[in-house]
């Protein structure tokens, strides 16, 4: 509060600037109309284990709301830049509910690196 003048730097007019810069330089080579196709066949996998893997994910129980969200650990949008078919970044392995500030300081980023998402995968799927 003291040193940005919020309660999250997130917040910050210029750490929101500088995000968005750093943002729109690291994805601008991106063709948006099939990272919205991309972002809609995730989001279509994402239903999909949410449903029937509902107690792996969220074993707890725990209701999604404005303040918990579904997050997706290694992100849509790195997954899109990495060409990482859609079933893999929406599969129950890479999802997790994060309280939203966590989910929203996160952005783009990843919590897990590109191998330790295929080998979680892979590891659920191999049995």
């Amino acid at each position: 509060m003291e040193k940005y003048g919020v309660d999250n730097p997130s917040k910050c007019p210029n750490i929101q600037q500088k995000l968005s810069l750093a943002a729109t330089n690291r994805y601008s080579h991106i063709d948006r109309d099939e990272l919205e196709k991309y972002y809609l066949l995730v989001i279509a996998e994402t239903k999909k284990s949410w449903k029937e893997d509902f107690n792996r994910i969220n074993p707890e129980r725990l209701q999604r709301s404005r303040d918990l969200h579904l997050d997706h650990i290694y992100s849509i949008a790195e997954g899109f830049v990495n060409n990482i078919p859609p079933e893999i970044i929406g599969h129950w392995t890479n999802l997790r509910l994060l309280p939203k500030l966590e989910n929203a300081s996160k952005g783009a980023g990843c919590h897990k690196t590109k191998e330790q998402l295929y080998e979680d995968y892979n590891k659920e799927v191999q049995g």
